[in-house]
């Protein structure tokens, strides 16, 4: 099976998109700066592969270009409420999609988005994740913790014609501001000033930062979460919507990961009161 994952990585280079090697059977990245390493070189992948033959493939979809312009995006189920909360926003079923070997059933469902478009990591609804810039997701052959392999239901996404455009009333979601919360114990995102963006230096500064912070925490992920808020905040002055959304990458490797509602009121609290005050 090893050499199969070397030739698939290979396969997902030549078509565009940018790989890195995750740990066998699981999901975290087995790169020191996490799914920033990612590469589309082809010499680099194979090295990765000599060295770790048996590591799952993770792609990050905001940087897999497609023939046509544009690059992937890609929406995770989690289960039936990913499923129902799909149905419900009308997303299509009939794009290229990947079985996840999640027990309660998985899927991630491949859109293509126009050039210019950088969404992070977001939960527009129960069930439902978003990975563009802002993270990665497995590919097949990819095994999952369950034992269970990552499949291609259908042709696969480089396929001519097999990844449609994300619906634009999607795409208008997934762009818009974060609300502030209101007080009906709903799932909320810190408030952002949409005109605020990142120059190329901060934004480099920000991701090195992360790189260096420990991941794939199963114990003080929220005592590291208040600390990397602050100091992206305070310390880097990060834009705060960049900001929350390389936290929410930091924690997508977390075992589990915080839920979003609780990261969001650690990013608040750590925009607020900085360093000198503990996790709430």
């Amino acid at each position: 099976m090893s050499a199969a994952y070397a030739v698939a990585a290979l396969e997902y280079v030549a078509h565009g998109w940018a790989v890195l090697p995750c740990q066998p059977g699981g999901k975290a990245p087995a790169l020191p700066n996490g799914f920033y390493g990612a590469s589309t070189d082809p010499d680099q992948v194979a090295e990765w592969w000599r060295d770790k033959p048996n590591a799952n493939i993770g792609a990050v979809p905001g940087r897999c270009d497609l023939p046509c312009g544009g690059t992937l995006l890609v929406l995770d189920l989690d289960g039936p409420a990913g499923r129902q909360s799909a149905a419900e926003l009308g997303i299509p079923s009939d794009t290229a999609a990947v079985t996840t070997g999640r027990p309660e059933g998985g899927e991630h469902r491949y859109f293509h988005v126009p050039d210019g478009v950088a969404i992070g990591n977001r939960s527009p609804a129960p069930g439902l994740d978003v990975r563009h810039t802002g993270g990665y997701v497995l590919v097949p052959p990819s095994v999952h913790p369950s034992g269970a392999v990552y499949r291609w239901r259908g042709a696969p996404a480089w396929e001519p014609g097999a990844v449609l455009p994300l619906p634009e009333h999607i795409l208008e979601l997934l762009t818009a501001p974060r609300l502030e919360p209101v007080s009906t114990g709903k799932r909320w995102g810190p408030a952002f000033n949409a005109g605020e963006a990142a120059d190329a230096l901060t934004w480099r500064r920000a991701a090195a930062y992360v790189a260096r912070v420990p991941s794939g925490l199963a114990d003080d992920r929220k005592q590291t979460a208040y600390r990397l808020s602050a100091a992206l905040v305070h310390d880097i002055r990060l834009p705060e919507r960049d900001a929350f959304d390389l936290l929410g990458a930091w924690n997508s490797d977390n075992r589990p990961p915080l839920s979003e509602s609780a990261l969001a009121r650690i990013f608040a609290n750590a925009g607020r009161y900085g360093r000198h005050r503990g996790v709430a």
